[in-house]
């Protein structure tokens, strides 16, 4: 399952996409919310604008994106360029990732905030073209009433992995010890006890290791599939 997440969405749809992250991680993954970041800029809008906080001076040609360091308040064009933009991020793709998990912190917080009210139906419009998830709305609708103090409160994580090529394309490759790690850290919050990690990945990893691989470097020529 040495695969970019992306093409798994790609050839299996959603179903895919989830079945990967919770094999890889063996954790149980029973919602899902798919969200279309070309219509970013119309659920922005709806929400009227998110907050960010920039954390430093960029201008990028290809997002076509000018920002400045210190807190902002972002309309859809803008957002949707804050989370485009990957090549001044000096953190690269993670960068980018933060950016966007940023931005859909503050439109959730936004859509749970009073004045989103006033604009509901925009809304509402925007995420039926640009929201995919299997929550019933009796369930979104709890999540709303029940948890939106916990949305005050996101501690955030990722998986750190190193560069590699497998034949002629680039990946990013995450070590045993990460993909342990990273599961035990789910697995404790979803109060589950922790698990030896038993995969394609795993088993991989260790043949790697066995030719050479050496997972304290990022200048790895090449990652083999056995």
């Amino acid at each position: 399952m040495n695969c970019k997440l992306g093409a798994q969405y790609t050839y299996n749809d959603v179903k895919g996409a989830v079945d990967s992250v919770a094999t890889m991680f063996n954790v149980p993954i029973n919602y899902y919310a798919l969200v279309n970041m070309g219509g970013l800029e119309k659920i922005v809008d709806a929400v009227g604008g998110v907050d960010v906080n920039v954390a430093f001076s960029w201008s990028d040609p290809y997002s076509q994106g000018t920002f400045t360091k210190g807190p902002a308040l972002l309309n859809g064009q803008q957002a949707l360029a804050y989370a485009r933009m990957r090549h001044q991020d000096p953190a690269g793709d993670y960068g980018r990732q933060k950016r966007q998990l940023e931005v859909i912190s503050a439109i959730v917080n936004q859509a749970l905030s009073a004045q989103t009210f006033n604009n509901y139906g925009d809304l509402m419009k925007s995420l039926a073209d640009n929201l995919r998830t299997n929550l019933s709305f009796d369930e979104l609708v709890t999540l709303a009433n029940q948890y939106r103090g916990a949305f005050e409160n996101v501690t955030q994580d990722h998986l750190s992995e190193i560069g590699a090529y497998i034949n002629a394309a680039s990946y990013q490759v995450p070590s045993t010890a990460e993909l342990q790690r990273v599961s035990n850290l789910e697995r404790s919050e979803l109060g589950l006890s922790s698990t030896t990690l038993d995969n394609y990945n795993t088993k991989e990893n260790a043949l790697n290791a066995q030719n050479g691989f050496n997972w304290n470097s990022d200048s790895n020529p090449r990652y083999l599939l056995y």
